[in-house]
């Protein structure tokens, strides 16, 4: 991902393939976050991520998935990165993420 520090927490990741093309935004509390803060967009870096899941629910299958949601189990959505995306100020981004 190519990671830029939103403060000295949250970054801002733009996930990306191998040829550098996007897939995803997303927004996450960085642990080397207060050594980055001051730093530009660091591009192509390796990171890992941890969940806790609050609202988990299970499927039988993607098919069930898809009929209890109303779209395919290929969701990605980032709260926070729409928040930074949109340049408002009137919310403060977060690192939650929901995903299927």
């Amino acid at each position: 991902a190519h990671v830029e520090m939103v403060n000295d927490v949250l970054a801002l990741l733009e996930i990306i393939d191998p040829f550098g093309t996007t897939i995803a935004q997303a927004t996450a509390n960085l642990a080397q976050g207060p050594l980055l803060a001051d730093e530009p967009l660091q591009q192509w870096q390796q990171i890992s991520l941890t969940a806790m899941g609050l609202d988990v629910r299970t499927y039988e299958s993607a098919a069930a998935y898809e009929a209890a949601e109303g779209e395919f189990p290929a969701l990605f959505e980032s709260a926070g990165a729409k928040v930074i995306s949109s340049g408002s100020g009137a919310e403060v981004p977060t690192p939650a993420a929901t995903f299927a």
